[in-house]
């Protein structure tokens, strides 16, 4: 399923579709399961042994920013994924929800904000910064036209202020600038290629973990004349 066909639903896309959509254009993501029912969860059963903590979030075209209504929970214990699933889908019923996406909890690392957004002046523009909890108190951010190469996501990196971010601080992984310039293209070229439908996206955090660099929330807002 493609972008295209996310469109004419009186909605943005919901997490759990946008993941799929960058699986498909080759944008890494942590693996996930969407259990709409009960029986889902029998159905995952072997994969999901693989891991011992989740984080867990509701599936509602209604809620957009899930920590606003406490819809993301966080450190679950993979015996009490059948538990927080029934009670997901019981406290969130009000807000017409689908479903309840699990992802394995990932380790710690250095986080980013990969994006775009659209100007009626220049277009698409694409957005990297510091991400995850101090965007709002660091912002410290850089912008490119859509679509950025990969030299040009490089330089976006290179013109960040805390550069140190990029280096492993307090014993954090080392960010693989290649790797995330990678990253940031791809996005950028997404946001291009969707652009008559798509008015922003909003990888955040996007975190650079020992396994490689992965985005851990995402948002795809469409034009209003899309939804």
């Amino acid at each position: 399923m493609g972008l295209n066909d996310l469109t004419g639903r009186g909605r943005n896309p919901m997490e759990v579709e946008i993941y799929d959509i960058l699986r498909e254009e080759g944008i890494p993501t942590s693996d996930f399961w969407f259990i709409r029912e009960a029986r889902d969860l029998e159905r995952f059963e072997d994969e999901m042994s693989m891991y011992t903590r989740f984080v867990a979030k509701a599936m509602s075209p209604r809620i957009v920013h899930k920590s606003d209504f406490k819809a993301v929970e966080l450190h679950i214990d993979r015996n009490s994924v059948a538990t927080t699933f029934e009670r997901f889908m019981r406290d969130f019923a009000q807000f017409e929800i689908q479903g309840v996406m699990f992802a394995p909890m990932v380790g710690e690392g250095v986080e980013f904000l990969i994006g775009s957004t659209t100007d009626p002046t220049f277009g698409t523009i694409t957005i990297f910064g510091i991400g995850g909890t101090l965007v709002e108190i660091i912002k410290d951010v850089t912008f490119g036209k859509s679509p950025v190469s990969r030299s040009d996501a490089l330089e976006m990196i290179s013109r960040i202020k805390h550069q140190e971010m990029l280096d492993g601080p307090r014993g954090l992984p080392v960010t693989d600038r290649i790797e995330l310039a990678e990253l940031i293209e791809k996005v950028s070229q997404l946001s291009y290629d969707y652009r008559d439908i798509v008015a922003e996206i909003d990888l955040n955090p996007v975190r650079v973990t020992k396994d490689g660099i992965i985005p851990l929330d995402a948002r795809i807002i469409f034009h209003p004349e899309k939804c």
